[in-house]
């Protein structure tokens, strides 16, 4: 028996520029009644992803801050933040790379909530719960690219990367990504059902995606409005027709038509 697991990001791709699923109503309903969880798989946190969860009822795991966070807790479980995390440890890393070479960049823990709900749009309740990071921090770069090339290699040398999201710069460490989280909770539903041949699909839009995308077995990008991405360097990777919901939703229901009898047969 074959079943599948949907694995997708959010803004940009399943969430409207307003934060909304609404248009792709439809294709989760759709997933809903064939039995195929839906993994957010995002560089939000845990706690700025809780309401979602809540609104999709969700209520499997979902893998935060670009694949550094997996959690399983029930929806509406308390979000336990550690006092002293990955994140503080990479703001402290950055903080000394930009004031010994006067790089230039701001990131969350330089900005107040007011801050964050200017540059995102969020509303102060989904700002705060933005900033609740633990693994990762969110930058933008206002330097130079030279300057930047620069960074990235320091940022390397002490075991971090530097990933560009839709909006932000995402300082993480080197060893995760959202196609390596993605593996991990395949892993746990295949240690869970032995028995059971499970498939992966994976939506996104940016290159904090890309990891996900190409080691899926259905790849799919959702288009930007803002930029092209040139699909040569993944050729096994669908393209859908629109950006954000109205795309994730038309894609959706296009693969689900591709294995409507083997949904069947479940």
């Amino acid at each position: 028996m074959k079943r599948w697991l949907v694995f997708t990001d959010l803004d940009g791709t399943l969430l409207d520029e307003d934060y909304g699923w609404e248009a792709a109503r439809p294709a989760v309903e759709a997933l809903r009644a064939a039995s195929i969880p839906i993994i957010l798989n995002s560089s939000k946190t845990v706690a700025e992803m809780a309401a979602i969860r809540d609104e999709m009822q969700l209520d499997g795991c979902c893998i935060a801050e670009n694949g550094s966070v997996i959690y399983t807790a029930p929806l509406h479980a308390d979000v336990e933040v550690l006092e002293t995390s990955i994140r503080d440890e990479l703001v402290a890393l950055a903080g000394r790379l930009r004031k010994v070479h006067g790089y230039r960049f701001e990131g969350f823990s330089d900005w107040q909530v007011r801050d964050v709900m200017q540059l995102t749009g969020l509303s102060r309740v989904e700002a705060t719960g933005s900033m609740r990071r633990q693994a990762t921090e969110p930058i933008i770069w206002k330097d130079t690219q030279e300057r930047l090339e620069m960074f990235i290699k320091q940022l390397h040398e002490a075991g971090v990367m530097l990933v560009r999201g839709g909006q932000f710069w995402h300082l993480m460490l080197a060893q995760t990504n959202k196609g390596m989280a993605m593996l991990e909770v395949l892993d746990r539903y295949q240690q869970r059902e032995p028995d059971t041949l499970w498939g992966t699909v994976a939506l996104g839009d940016s290159p904090n995606d890309w990891s996900m995308l190409e080691r899926a077995d259905v790849g799919i990008l959702i288009p930007r409005t803002d930029r092209e991405v040139d699909l040569g360097r993944f050729p096994g990777v669908r393209r859908a027709s629109f950006p954000s919901a109205y795309g994730w939703n038309d894609a959706i229901l296009s693969w689900l038509s591709e294995i409507k009898e083997e949904v069947e047969c479940e």
